[in-house]
């Protein structure tokens, strides 16, 4: 598709030619944005822990974006910044807690490295205080939870699914 209109682009002979390749490429591109419900249904599949690693970039990507599109335009050095799982992974495995649910994006943030490796695998609880106390800027839900369990961590991916498609990437 991209190379057929790119030649079309190269060989139109005027403005209007150039205008109509542009318009054309534009609506194909509309076509292929996924619907909300697309978005919904495919955002807890992306998922990153230490046992599944293959979409750790796309994580990352997606986390930056969150990030940078609630606070807004100030300088975070993301190259500096790591995953960290609410839920440690190392409950993984315990009453019937899978990779599938620890590496879910609404059961990660992104921290300093040397915030991350003051929280390394401690529980939920323990996290939250040390976030709090090194003045992270922790989303509400996260900072009013009790606990941190599987209906947590699906509502705040199906949260952040609506943000991406709405706000992040307005798509």
């Amino acid at each position: 598709m991209y190379a057929a209109l790119g030649r079309r682009l190269y060989e139109a002979s005027d403005t209007q030619g150039s205008v109509a390749v542009i318009t054309d490429l534009k609506q194909k591109l509309r076509s292929r944005i996924p619907s909300q419900q697309e978005v919904d249904a495919l955002f807890p599949e992306v998922i990153y822990t230490d046992n599944l690693t293959r979409q750790k970039k796309l994580v990352k990507y997606i986390l930056v974006g969150l990030d940078q599109s609630i606070t807004g335009p100030t300088v975070t050095n993301y190259h500096q910044m790591t995953i960290e799982h609410l839920k440690p992974q190392s409950s993984i495995g315990q009453s019937g807690v899978t990779d599938h649910l620890i590496g879910q994006i609404g059961n990660l943030l992104l921290v300093p490295e040397a915030l991350n490796a003051k929280l390394k695998d401690k529980s939920f609880k323990e996290k939250r205080r040390i976030l709090i106390e090194n003045n992270f800027n922790l989303p509400d839900e996260i900072k009013n939870a009790a606990d941190w369990d599987e209906p947590q961590i699906q509502n705040r991916t199906a949260d952040l699914a609506k943000m991406a498609y709405t706000k992040t990437w307005h798509l």
